[in-house]
């Protein structure tokens, strides 16, 4: 199992750019994996993820699929 964590709490681990890209280089190495049989994904403090950065979303264009 591999076990990923979002650490924004400050900004209820909103997804920005740098989240993004290594959050999609994590799937696609587990991708790869065929010994990896389940992903966890959690979060740092009180709120999962409130969604996409807004501020982040300036800086990002078009995002190609996870």
């Amino acid at each position: 199992t591999l076990h990923l964590r979002l650490h924004r709490p400050q900004a209820r681990n909103a997804i920005n750019p740098a989240m993004y890209d290594g959050l999609r280089a994590a799937l696609a190495t587990a991708a790869a994996d065929d010994t990896l049989a389940a992903v966890l994904l959690s979060a740092a403090g009180a709120t999962f993820c409130a969604g996409n950065d807004i501020a982040g979303l300036q800086a990002v264009r078009a995002l190609p699929t996870i």
